[in-house]
């Protein structure tokens, strides 16, 4: 069974304690296995009396494929449930798999922004060092030194006791 579907119940339940007489009434009480079938009916009946649920699943490229077909598959249905209103929003790398699951549902794509995104964070790295060339200025070594870093950890490298010779300095 899936553990996204469980732990889907177990999340609005914990949300939405009104409800739980519900769940204790039709299903624990009954004492019903736990199995697909009964945790699928229990989380379309919670969503069919919750007003407005949002679903996020962030990252969901970083579980194994087979993973993200089987959450997809149970998931994505929850959009269609009758009474509330259910809203599912998945954020993802662009993966084969996710991709032809998500390919006739509306998508936000930040592929054609990179240029703009890329132009967004030069600004802001602009910014954040002329802040530091005014605090710094008159150490101009200190400066190129911290510049020099700075340009190292970009590149993924992480330059030895830097900071720590920095701040015993007199």
């Amino acid at each position: 069974m899936s553990e996204t579907m469980r732990s889907l119940a177990a999340q609005l339940l914990r949300a939405n304690r009104d409800i739980m007489p519900y769940a204790f009434e039709n299903y624990s009480n009954k004492a019903l296995p736990a199995s697909v079938q009964h945790v699928r009916k229990l989380l379309l009946d919670l969503l069919g009396m919750i007003q407005e649920t949002l679903i996020f699943i962030d990252g969901l490229d970083e579980y194994p494929e087979p993973q993200q077909r089987s959450m997809l598959t149970e998931i994505l249905p929850l959009a269609k449930v009758t009474g509330g209103q259910c809203k599912v929003l998945i954020s993802s790398r662009d993966v084969p798999v996710i991709a032809n699951k998500m390919r006739n549902k509306p998508l936000i794509s930040l592929r054609d922004e990179y240029s703009g995104v890329d132009e967004d964070i030069q600004s802001y790295l602009n910014e954040a060092l002329q802040e530091l060339k005014e605090r710094f200025e008159g150490k101009a070594s200190d400066m190129d030194e911290i510049l020099g870093v700075i340009t190292l950890k970009a590149d993924g490298m992480h330059p030895p006791n830097f900071f720590s010779a920095l701040t015993h300095r007199t």
